[in-house]
């Protein structure tokens, strides 16, 4: 039986982490010697839980260890343990791991965490962002990844109708990415490699692919386009600015080997995408 300080303390921790019933906290290890904090979970016996396949309400099949890196608490690196529960859904005829609150599926880190470095990696290189979280950069990136090309699946387009393009290389003497850029919106619609016309025709698929019509397209501007100022006051201006930005994208990180990597970079500084993730704001205070 917990003590009425360990349960407070517990109770304590349960509201900041945000769990609901049936998850609590059962257990938790602090260790100042090897600066770690170590947060066990469980579900309260009996407890049922959803089918993510069919929303059928079923009983646990059994149970998984798993862990999960989360946020500092102040300088100690933080990690959640839980026996995962697995429910065996007879409708969907297969075993699945059942969601939790804390983390998306098939995640080693919390949400928090992931929310974090992705405000992280908007400002800075992954290998800054790595150092920071003491966290492997190239897991990191595929935490970027991942919520990029989710949001991107959302981007509606159906309102382009003026966009701009840019082209830079993705390191020096290497080949080009052309950007397409949308005036109104003042935001990077879509970015591929190369910068010939199979880069138009790319856009045009990725544009109808999100709503959007090449027939609602009523002004292109790009480095040559001084007569479409003219006519529609439109300048290369908000061009130039992005182009700087996927300079600076470009310096910080020395030349992205990986092209696929650095079109991320690209949406995730330049996209205005919503990641539908918790705020972060002033978290780096729980970092060196």
């Amino acid at each position: 039986m917990l003590d009425l300080k360990t349960n407070n303390r517990n109770i304590l921790f349960q509201q900041a982490l945000g769990l609901q019933d049936p998850w609590q906290i059962s257990k938790i290890d602090f260790s100042k010697e090897k600066g770690r904090l170590d947060i066990y979970l469980s579900h309260k016996t009996g407890a049922k839980f959803t089918c993510s396949g069919c929303g059928e309400t079923l009983g646990i099949h059994d149970t998984q260890e798993r862990v999960w890196k989360h946020l500092n608490f102040f300088q100690y690196e933080t990690y959640l343990y839980a026996n995962l529960p697995r429910i065996n859904c007879p409708k969907c005829k297969t075993t699945r791991n059942v969601s939790v609150p804390w983390a998306r599926p098939n995640s080693g880190f919390t949400l928090l965490f992931e929310a974090f470095a992705l405000e992280l990696a908007q400002a800075m290189p992954m290998s800054l962002v790595g150092e920071i979280t003491n966290e492997n950069d190239t897991r990191l990136m595929r935490i970027v990844t991942h919520y990029v090309e989710q949001a991107r699946e959302k981007v509606d387009m159906s309102q382009v109708s003026k966009i701009g393009t840019d082209e830079t290389s993705k390191a020096k003497g290497h080949n080009y990415i052309t950007t397409f850029i949308d005036f109104k919106e003042r935001k990077a619609l879509f970015a591929t490699e190369g910068k010939d016309n199979s880069t138009v025709k790319c856009f045009k698929e990725d544009l109808e692919k999100h709503n959007g019509k090449a027939e609602n397209i009523e002004q292109a501007c790009c480095w040559q386009g001084i007569l479409n100022f003219f006519k529609d006051r439109i300048s290369n201006g908000l061009t130039e600015g992005i182009n700087s930005i996927i300079q600076t994208i470009k310096r910080r990180a020395r030349g992205y080997r990986n092209t696929t990597n650095f079109i991320t970079i690209i949406y995730l500084v330049l996209g205005k995408l919503d990641f539908n993730l918790p705020a972060v704001t002033g978290l780096a205070t729980h970092y060196r």
